[in-house]
């Protein structure tokens, strides 16, 4: 079912509420799982970032806007199953890039993630 809103075509999912709670509760559970160090923060960046874009916002999230940045400034980067597609001398390549790129991410994201969790948490 497609709606248009204010010229733009929205899914229903977009106006269901219960929808847009859970898909939070799931931004704040892996932002907690960040800040644990149970998930790298260049992994938890990419997920959050695809999360964000099912649930509709009128205004801009600067917390979430954050892992937007994260995700498209490393985006080149191989990670999660991706991984496994890599060569392992193009893997060695990149470890030093991919160190850095976590530490970047880390220290965009920290702040960002604690205030999902307080937001967005249970």
């Amino acid at each position: 079912m497609k709606v248009v809103e204010k010229g733009r075509a929205v899914t229903k999912y977009f106006l269901d509420q219960n929808y847009v709670r859970l898909v939070r509760r799931e931004i704040a559970s892996i932002a907690r799982t960040m800040l644990c160090k149970e998930r790298s923060y260049l992994c938890g960046a990419r997920r959050i970032s695809l999360l964000t874009y099912a649930i509709a916002t009128e205004n801009a999230d600067s917390d979430l806007a954050v892992f937007a940045i994260v995700e498209m400034e490393t985006a080149h980067l191989p990670l999660g199953d991706t991984i496994q597609h890599e060569g392992v001398q193009a893997l060695a390549d990149l470890q030093g890039e991919m160190e850095m790129a976590e530490l970047w991410a880390r220290m965009s994201c920290e702040l960002a993630c604690a205030s999902l969790v307080a937001r967005f948490g249970d």
